[in-house]
């Protein structure tokens, strides 16, 4: 019965549990960070490699005399609104073709 009685009131008991609770608590969402970040890192070199091949792709147009930036800001502007929006986003998967 004294067990019992310990159990159910002894704040320290208690204390200790909700300590090693938030502890537990605490180590999985340092590993969901870490995963985000490892994400977020991995999502930010895609998006800078996509960036380096854009710029080049367009740098090789306008040497070209095939495209200049005011045509290209035209265009953007003009795929942009296609899903009915001028948002900045392209809200439409591209054509196949």
């Amino acid at each position: 019965m004294s067990d019992l009685f310990i159990h159910l009131f002894d704040s320290a008991y208690r204390q200790r549990n909700d300590i090693e609770t938030l502890r537990l608590d605490a180590e999985v969402d340092a590993d969901n960070i870490s995963h985000l970040r490892r994400r977020l890192d991995l999502t930010e070199a895609r998006l800078d490699r996509a960036e380096l091949v854009i710029e080049a792709m367009f740098v090789y147009l306008e040497n070209q005399e095939l495209m200049n930036r005011d045509t290209l800001a035209m265009l953007i502007r003009e795929v942009d609104g296609l899903d009915g929006k001028v948002d900045g986003r392209a809200g439409v998967k591209p054509t196949e073709g």
